[in-house]
């Protein structure tokens, strides 16, 4: 663990392991805290990482780039519908599971070989459809009706129908993934919006809960020194998850009672152990948010609301014991177009209004967009918006997909 996160982590679990239980009645509070300001800077600030050709193409560009920043976060899917899309249907021996992804990306002489050169390493574990419809097949997508998968694929039935096959599967190819590098990576997330499994099954949630836990434990038990989180799209988080509660919260409208309710029920089964005392010992070492709003619920950055992310600092100013170090490991707006004159916008909305908190990084949700004439009609093909084609920061050309954002991202 660098330095900056030691500062980070320690303080915030040496919080949360000492905390006392919640004594009293539940807090009366209901607005959030005035929005604070987030400095990101080389020690916070990330690349994106998901191999494909046009990223290959701009290695160099990627190297450059290296130095305005200490981390880099590779994503890969449990089982890679892009590259099953790409190669069509092959013998089971080269399905593209995510331990095979992983050493294709670190066996890479161009870009994969760069990863050792940053501080330090996120991998996420990228558990859904990349529409975000459901969760992703990890045999080969077999169910992809979508009364099979509410029928067979879920957390539950899998283990309660069909011996744990997904987690046993899904956890033995992290584990191998981690046996297969020399540098471990220094974080593990595992999801990434596991929010809309929530919204889509929430009587699932639990036996999620479950998963998860198996999944860190096994990959402390394979890599002792990585840290582990769990991802959750913010942004959704706020609206659509928070609003479920507002009738509990005993408002007519979205206060932070809402908030608080729904953090209890989705975050805190994830991220602790509460027992019956209210003691809280922390199960995951850091929240791993991201922030990619839906557009179709917003006409431009400045109709986000100023204290969209405000709740985050709210909850820890209310309860101290749950707070830990956040790693925003996604941020982004969606364009379906090859226009990008929200991005430089969105980013400077986050920036002032995401902070007073312990922020360990912050990482645009591409480097670059995919390649127009080759891997961009795969992902249309899938059914995808244009949007998964134009996330990065860079167009395959290595021209900025916007030069204001890009010197945005990289200042200081």
């Amino acid at each position: 663990m660098t330095g900056f996160r030691t500062l980070l982590a320690v303080g915030a679990l040496a919080m949360a392991a000492s905390a006392c239980g919640d004594d009293g009645p539940p807090p009366d509070r209901t607005r959030l805290l005035e929005p604070q300001p987030l400095t990101v800077s080389s020690a916070n600030r990330g690349l994106a990482l998901t191999l494909t050709d046009s990223l290959r193409s701009l290695a160099e560009s990627f190297r450059a780039d290296a130095a305005f920043a200490s981390n880099v976060v590779v994503t890969e899917q449990i089982y890679s519908e892009f590259e099953h899309a790409k190669v069509g249907e092959q013998p089971r021996q080269v399905e593209p599971r995510f331990d095979r992804r992983i050493d294709a990306t670190y066996q890479d002489d161009r870009v994969g070989a760069q990863i050792p050169n940053f501080e330090y390493t996120y991998w996420v574990v990228d558990l859904q459809r990349l529409d975000r419809e459901w969760l992703v097949d990890w045999n080969g997508l077999e169910r992809d009706e979508p009364d099979d998968r509410e029928g067979s694929l879920t957390f539950t039935i899998r283990a309660t129908d069909f011996e744990s096959d997904y987690q046993t599967d899904a956890i033995d190819r992290v584990v191998a993934a981690l046996d297969g590098v020399a540098d471990k990576p220094d974080a593990v997330i595992i999801g990434a919006e596991m929010e809309q499994h929530y919204l889509a099954v929430p009587e699932d949630w639990a036996a999620y809960v479950t998963f998860v836990r198996q999944l860190a434990a096994a990959i402390r038990a394979a890599s002792p020194g990585t840290r582990v989180g769990a991802g959750i799209n913010w942004s959704d988080f706020a609206d659509e998850v928070v609003p479920r509660f507002i009738e509990a919260s005993g408002h007519p409208e979205v206060t932070y009672q809402a908030y608080r309710l729904a953090w209890e029920a989705v975050l805190d089964p994830l991220y602790f152990d509460i027992d019956e005392a209210g003691v809280v010992t922390p199960a995951l070492d850091f929240y791993a948010f991201a922030s990619l709003p839906d557009v179709a619920r917003y006409a431009s950055p400045s109709q986000l609301a100023l204290d969209h992310y405000a709740a985050i600092a709210t909850h820890f100013d209310e309860f101290p014991n749950r707070e830990l170090p956040v790693a925003w490991f996604a941020i982004g707006w969606a364009s379906n177009s090859a226009s990008t004159d929200f991005w430089p916008a969105f980013y400077e909305r986050f920036l002032d209004t995401a902070g007073g908190y312990p922020v360990e990084l912050v990482s645009w949700w591409g480097y670059n967009h995919l390649n127009a004439s080759s891997e961009c009609p795969t992902m249309l093909g899938m059914g995808l918006g244009r949007s998964i084609c134009n996330r990065g920061i860079y167009t395959p050309s290595g021209s900025p997909a916007s030069s204001t954002l890009r010197d945005d991202y990289f200042a200081n």
